[in-house]
């Protein structure tokens, strides 16, 4: 494929305090073996020095991309409206979303191109990813992937995805933006932290298999902070995304079955997740130093009602 032939390709760091390790995911982006690339760094809202960081280096490598941009945020929207300030800036054909905790693989993007390319029906591809991070701790938490779902048609992925049997790798994720656009398909800001089921769950609805191309080509970090939430309410977050997929995305679908037992099955799934967010609230920093100042309070309250 000649250069001047070569589509462009947009890559989207989506960044939140990600001053630790944005500057491994835009070296990642830079050494790519694909030339043709347009990066857009979407940041929202950073309270540390990621803004800065991706500023210097943007500027000291601005030559290696046909353009490269910052987005700013002035508040904090969560994952969801991060990615779609990202995705409304493509002006590509093919479209990258990266964690600026992850980092791609060197070939990521020219293997994603070729299988678009060789494939001219699909939509979205995902591929498979290996793993970053502290070797102990990843070997511990190292998630057990299935790749099983696309294998199957449409709609038996659709199905998978209601029933919360199966998630794609969601790192991996590569676009033909427009025809999901003209769907009139975006991250659904609903649910700010979870920015990959609802879109699955979107595009299968609307008869988009997902399809797959066998290779690694993501790097996807254990242990990260997640994006746009601090590392600490990470997990409270997350399980109140659940909550708001259940009842905006599955509900209705386990009521085409069975009304009585839908609703059975998910108030009791809701109650195991809402203890579970509570579990993971108890833990964070913030929980424990309230606990700490409300003390004497709590001291004295139990002193006079013994009393």
């Amino acid at each position: 494929m000649e250069k001047q032939n070569k589509p462009e390709v947009t890559v989207a760091v989506i960044a939140y305090n990600s001053s630790k390790t944005v500057i491994q995911t835009l070296e990642s982006i830079k050494a790519q073996t694909y030339d043709r690339i347009r990066l857009i760094v979407s940041d929202d809202c950073s309270t540390d020095d990621t803004v800065n960081i991706c500023n210097r280096w943007i500027k000291k490598n601005a030559d290696r991309f046909i353009s490269a941009e910052i987005i700013n945020s002035s508040t904090n929207t969560g994952v969801t409206g991060n990615c779609n300030r990202a995705w409304d800036a493509c002006k590509t054909e093919f479209f990258k979303i990266i964690a600026a905790d992850d980092c791609l693989l060197p070939d990521c993007i020219g293997n994603n191109v070729v299988f678009m390319e060789n494939n001219p029906s699909s939509t979205v591809v995902f591929s498979k990813m290996s793993f970053i991070g502290k070797r102990r701790y990843v070997r511990r938490h190292k998630p057990v992937l299935d790749y099983s779902i696309f294998s199957l048609p449409v709609e038996e992925q659709h199905k998978r995805l209601l029933e919360k049997n199966s998630n794609p790798p969601a790192p991996t994720c590569f676009f033909r933006i427009q025809s999901v656009r003209d769907m009139g398909i975006r991250f659904d800001e609903r649910i700010p932290f979870m920015e990959d089921w609802p879109m699955w769950i979107m595009l299968t609805e609307k008869g988009v298999k997902l399809d797959f191309l066998d290779k690694e080509t993501v790097g996807y970090r254990i242990g990260g902070n997640g994006l746009s939430a601090g590392k600490s309410v990470f997990g409270v977050n997350f399980y109140k995304s659940l909550l708001k997929l259940d009842l905006i995305y599955l509900f209705d679908h386990e009521c085409q079955t069975d009304k009585g037992s839908a609703i059975n099955s998910f108030t009791e799934r809701q109650a195991s997740i809402y203890q579970e967010m509570l579990r993971r609230m108890r833990k964070t920093p913030e929980y424990r130093v309230g606990r700490f100042l409300l003390a004497p309070w709590r001291f004295i309250e139990k002193l006079f009602s013994n009393s």
